[in-house]
C-alpha cells in the first residue's frame, strides 16, 4: 500500500467515525473493505480470514481475539510498529474493523462537541518576569537578553541564538518555558541542545551557558533531549530536586510527573549518569533508570524505545499498561479530568493511537474492553 493510500484511508476512517462520509466516499471505503480483508486482519490478529468471510463472522473473530479472558490483556494492535506509515495504516484498519460490523457495539455517550487533541501551546517567562503566551505571539523575534536573541518559528519552536560579540554574561539570567495540559513545545537552547517538552511540563534554563563549568537546567514533567556535544562542559538536568542526569552529548528521555508512580530516565544513544543522594548509575542505550520512593534506582534493559518517545513523534503508545496509566496520558494531552467510579477491572493493554485523534475516537475503541466512558464537559467518567 502506497503512502498516499494510507493517508487517504486514514481520512476516510476519521470521517466514518464522525458520520460525515459522502456517498462517493462510502463507496470508496466499502471497496477497500471488500478488497483487503486478509491483510488488515492478519496484521491485527495474526489470523487469516478469506475474502468470502461474512462481515458478522469477521466481527465475531475480532471480538474473540479481544476477550483474552485468561490473560486479561487487550490488544488494540501489535506493539511493534515498524514505522509511522505502518502506525497510520494499522490505525485505519483498527478503526475500520471495530466500527464496520452491523452488530451492536458498546455505546459511548458523547458530548455535543468532540474534544480535540492538544497542540503547540506554551508560556515563556523572561528573566525580568515578563510572561509571553507563545501560542498567541507572532513568529519571529520575541526578546533579547544578555546578547541572546529569542525567536519563535511557525512550527512551534523557541530558538535561542547568540549574537556574536554581543553576549553579556550573567549568572542569574534564566528563562522558563511551561506547557499546559494539552500543550507541547520545542526549544533550541543557546548551546544548540534541542528539547521537546511534553504536556504539563516546565523547563528552566540559563539564557547563556558561556563561562560556566556546567550547562544545568531544571525539569518538571517530561522532556526529550538531544544534547549538543561539549566534552568540557557537561549538560546536567536537575529533575524535581530528586535526581540529576549528567551527559556530555546524547539523546535521552525523562518522564517525571508527580502523578506517575516512578521517575524514569531512558537512554536512546550515548551514555548518561543518573544520581541522587543514595546512588549513582551509568546507563547504556536501551536502558531505563526508574527512581522508586525517591531513593533507589531500578535499571531495566531492552526498553521499548518507540513507546517511550512516541509522544514526541505524534503518537500515544502503551505496552502492558492498565487503564489508569493510559488515562493519565489522555488527561494530559486532551486537558480533561478523569474520575473513576465503581470497581474498574484490572486489565493490561497494548497498542496506541495518533495524537491527532479526537478523544471520542480513542474512547470508542477502548470501550471494546468492556470499560465504559462518559464525558461531562471537561470531565471523563470511567466505570466498569
Amino acid at each position: 500500500m502506497q503512502d498516499k493510500e494510507k493517508i487517504r484511508l486514514q481520512e476516510l476512517a476519521h470521517k466514518y467515525l464522525n458520520g460525515t462520509l459522502t456517498s462517493a466516499e462510502q463507496f470508496e471505503f466499502d471497496h477497500w473493505f471488500e478488497q483487503s480483508l486478509d491483510e488488515p486482519i492478519t496484521i491485527l490478529f495474526h489470523k487469516k480470514i478469506t475474502e468470502k468471510a461474512h462481515k458478522a463472522e469477521i466481527f465475531a473473530s475480532i471480538q474473540k481475539e479481544l476477550k483474552f479472558t485468561e490473560r486479561k490483556t487487550y490488544r488494540i494492535w501489535p506493539r511493534v510498529l515498524v514505522a509511522a506509515s505502518l502506525f497510520l495504516c494499522t490505525t485505519v484498519a483498527l478503526h475500520f474493523y471495530f466500527n464496520r460490523s452491523p452488530l451492536p457495539l458498546l455505546t459511548l455517550k458523547r458530548s455535543t462537541k468532540p474534544i480535540q487533541p492538544g497542540g503547540n501551546k506554551a508560556y515563556l517567562t523572561l528573566a525580568n518576569g515578563r510572561r509571553l503566551v507563545l501560542t498567541d505571539a507572532g513568529n519571529g523575534a520575541l526578546a533579547k537578553e544578555s546578547g541572546v536573541q529569542i525567536s519563535k518559528t511557525a512550527d512551534g519552536q523557541l530558538i535561542y541564538t547568540i549574537a556574536e560579540g554581543q553576549q553579556k554574561e550573567s549568572a542569574e539570567v534564566y528563562n522558563t518555558v511551561e506547557t499546559p495540559r494539552g500543550g507541547q513545545y520545542q526549544i533550541r537552547l543557546p548551546d544548540g541542545t534541542q528539547v521537546w517538552l511534553n504536556s504539563a511540563s516546565t523547563l528552566k534554563y540559563p539564557v547563556c551557558f558561556t563561562a560556566k563549568a556546567t550547562r544545568e537546567v531544571k525539569l518538571q514533567g517530561e522532556a526529550y533531549f538531544e544534547v549538543a556535544k561539549n566534552k568540557n562542559v557537561p549538560f546536567i538536568v536537575d529533575v524535581q530536586d530528586k535526581q540529576k542526569v549528567k551527559v556530555l552529548g546524547t539523546h535521552f528521555n525523562i518522564k517525571a510527573y508527580i502523578d506517575e508512580p516512578a521517575l524514569e530516565t531512558t537512554l536512546l544513544e550515548g551514555s548518561v549518569e543518573v544520581s541522587n543522594t543514595f546512588q549513582k548509575n551509568t546507563l547504556k542505550p536501551g536502558q531505563q533508570a526508574s527512581l522508586q520512593d525517591d531513593k533507589r534506582f531500578i535499571i531495566s534493559d531492552n526498553i521499548d524505545l518507540n513507546s517511550v518517545v512516541a509522544w514526541k513523534n505524534g503518537q500515544i503508545l502503551f505496552a502492558d499498561q492498565d487503564i489508569k496509566s493510559i488515562m493519565r496520558q489522555v488527561s494530559r494531552w486532551y486537558d480533561i479530568d478523569v474520575e473513576y467510579r465503581g470497581n474498574i477491572p484490572e486489565r493490561s493493554f497494548n497498542g496506541g493511537f495518533s495524537k491527532n485523534s479526537n478523544l471520542q475516537e480513542i474512547l470508542k475503541i477502548l470501550e471494546l474492553s468492556h470499560i465504559h466512558f462518559k464525558i461531562e464537559g471537561r470531565k471523563l467518567l470511567v466505570t466498569p
